[in-house]
């Protein structure tokens, strides 16, 4: 069905911006009452690419949860190269600090053996480690492993337990 946009309700405009000796074309559609907003692929990348200059700063700046962002965007290749080796050392320097949800990334890709060599032992004390700092989604990662015997015995009650931690924390799929 075709959904006609309430000009009482949205507000659009577009068109082309130079930043830093460059056009970005953008457009930007807003609702007036929810104040949602959208914006287009070449705004977007423009963004990302700012974002990733400031959690390098961070990063080097010794702030940990700029390292984890950091480390995502290389991984993903959001707003830099895709350099996934790059990305998992800044999981590792971000684990080392707070807060523990680099951990809990990290634990999934060595858990998946994705770019590093599979080690579920390793992956269990990672989910450990982020579930010990209040994330929701290291302590679901963590109940899985129980579920399944996955680097560690299986542990159906500790399993149930984890869950019921993840939820509370606000995991959804928990």
């Amino acid at each position: 069905a075709l959904q006609l946009l309430d000009p009482y309700r949205v507000e659009f405009t577009s068109g082309k911006l130079s930043h830093a000796g460059k056009d970005v074309e953008f457009s930007v559609q807003v609702d007036r009452f929810s104040g949602r907003y959208s914006v287009t692929a070449n705004e977007l990348l423009d963004i990302k690419v700012r974002a990733a200059k400031l959690y390098d700063k961070a990063c080097t700046g010794g702030l940990t949860a700029g390292c984890a962002e950091l480390g995502t965007a290389y991984y993903t290749g959001s707003g830099v190269a895709e350099d996934r080796k790059r990305g998992i050392e800044l999981f590792r320097k971000a684990c080392d600090g707070t807060p523990p949800a680099a951990c809990g990334i990290l634990g999934r890709i060595l858990e998946l053996g994705n770019d590093v060599p599979r080690n579920e032992k390793r992956a269990v004390e990672l989910y450990e480690r982020a579930c010990s700092g209040e994330e929701a989604s290291g302590c679901a990662r963590l109940a899985s492993c129980y579920e399944r015997g996955a680097g560690v015995a299986k542990d159906p009650v500790r399993a149930a337990k984890l869950h019921e931690q993840a939820c509370k924390g606000g995991h959804e799929e928990s």
